[in-house]
């Protein structure tokens, strides 16, 4: 069974140099997560504007890149978390930014 170049693709870019960042976004009632590789979270963060799917989430990418335009804030007490947050016209937009370990994990 072959596999699809953008599923190729998205799995190289999981391994790429860098930190791996898992992104995990509320807005309008739903909860989208992702990963991507860079080398700090404020372009972790600015990726976002970049990724697909923006408007079945029910935004623009201005409204994204307007949030990506303001630096993370770590979350108190925790280590390699971040969040960001703005208003889009449905509502808030928070997003939290994970510094995630590569290591593979299984249950069980």
């Amino acid at each position: 069974m072959k596999r699809s170049k953008k599923h190729i693709r998205k799995r190289r870019d999981t391994k790429a140099k860098g930190n791996l960042y898992t992104r995990i976004l509320e807005y309008n009632g739903g909860t989208y997560i992702s990963q991507v590789a860079g080398d700090s979270v404020t372009e972790a963060l600015s990726a976002l504007s970049l990724q697909t799917g923006c408007s079945r989430w029910g935004m623009t990418r201005d409204e994204l890149r307007r949030i990506s335009e303001d630096s993370p804030v770590l979350v108190a007490g925790c280590v390699g978390v971040w969040c960001a947050s703005g208003s889009a016209r449905h509502g808030l937009i928070l997003v939290h930014i994970i510094d995630t370990n590569r290591t593979q994990n299984s249950l069980g």
